[in-house]
C-alpha cells in the first residue's frame, strides 16, 4: 500500500479534512485521530491491493464520508454514506431552515 496521504474526492461538495474549519481543540484532536486511523488502515492494506481508504467531510451536510478509492484510476469503489443519502440529508436540512425562518 502506498504511504501517500488519503485520497480525497474532487467533487466540489466534499472537502478534504485539512480544509474543514474545526473550531474547538476537541474537534482538531478528532481530526488528527481520524487522519491517523486512515493512515494506519492504508498502511495495513485493509482496503485491498491497489486501493486506499479516504475520509472527508461533506460540505453541505458536514457529515463524515468514507470512501474506498482505486489508487491508479482514482475511481470510488464504494462510499458511505452514498451520494444520494448525502443529498437527501442536505435537502432535509434546507427544508428545516426554511421552516425555521420568520415570515416577517
Amino acid at each position: 500500500m502506498s504511504q501517500s496521504s488519503p485520497v480525497t474526492s474532487t467533487a466540489p461538495e466534499v472537502q478534504p479534512l485539512t480544509t474543514v474549519p474545526f473550531r474547538t481543540p476537541a474537534e482538531r484532536q478528532g481530526l488528527r485521530d481520524v487522519l491517523n486511523a486512515v493512515r494506519s488502515l492504508n498502511q495495513a492494506g485493509v482496503a485491498g491491493e491497489g486501493r486506499e481508504i479516504a475520509f472527508s467531510i461533506d460540505r453541505l451536510t458536514r457529515l463524515p464520508v468514507v470512501k474506498v478509492v482505486d489508487i491508479d484510476s482514482k475511481e470510488v469503489v464504494v462510499q458511505w454514506p452514498a451520494d444520494y443519502v448525502l443529498r437527501l440529508a442536505a435537502n432535509l436540512e434546507k427544508q428545516v431552515r426554511i421552516q425555521d425562518e420568520p415570515i416577517l
